[in-house]
């Protein structure tokens, strides 16, 4: 079996990244040492490549690949980010980041929408459901690692890979 590479590369000049409004979930950090992601991507060669970068980057992965599942995820031990693509079975990121806002465990989470979808208006949905960040596929990876770094809890960044 070919490994996959880690992620896709390419800059896309449209990618926004807003500044969170808080850090990362504290409390989540007390039982792990390295920050954890949770992913939303219903595309499994995705959701391979993005969790292979992320912990060879020094982040635990939660994987999910509907929205169900991702709540359970997010409400069960809050994550101290999250990836959401736009479009997955039983909801889209959208949906899932205003949902998430509403609850007082992760309201504070910083969220990533990452998308392929040149939708006209889908960064700016994103952007007031209240996510933190959007980037489009392809995505660089190493602005997508250094942004979950960045919004992550200093302790758990300390742990992280260089």
């Amino acid at each position: 079996m070919t490994t996959p590479s880690p992620g896709p590369t390419d800059v896309d000049p449209s990618s926004h990244v807003a500044e969170p409004t808080a850090r990362g979930v504290e409390a989540s950090n007390e039982a792990h040492k390295r920050p954890r992601i949770l992913v939303v991507e219903d595309d499994e060669d995705i959701m391979r490549c993005l969790a292979m970068r992320l912990e060879l980057s020094g982040f635990e992965v939660l994987g999910a690949g509907d929205h169900r599942s991702a709540l359970e995820l997010a409400e069960g031990s809050p994550p101290d980010a999250a990836i959401f693509d736009i479009s997955f079975p039983g909801g889209d990121g959208v949906m899932l980041t205003k949902e998430l806002r509403e609850r007082a465990a992760t309201e504070q989470l910083p969220v990533m929408i990452l998308t392929a979808s040149m939708r006209p208006g889908i960064e700016e949905e994103a952007l007031a459901s209240g996510a933190t960040g959007f980037m489009r596929k392809p995505y660089d990876s190493r602005a997508l690692v250094s942004e979950l770094k960045r919004w992550c809890s200093d302790d758990a960044v300390e742990q992280l890979a260089p």
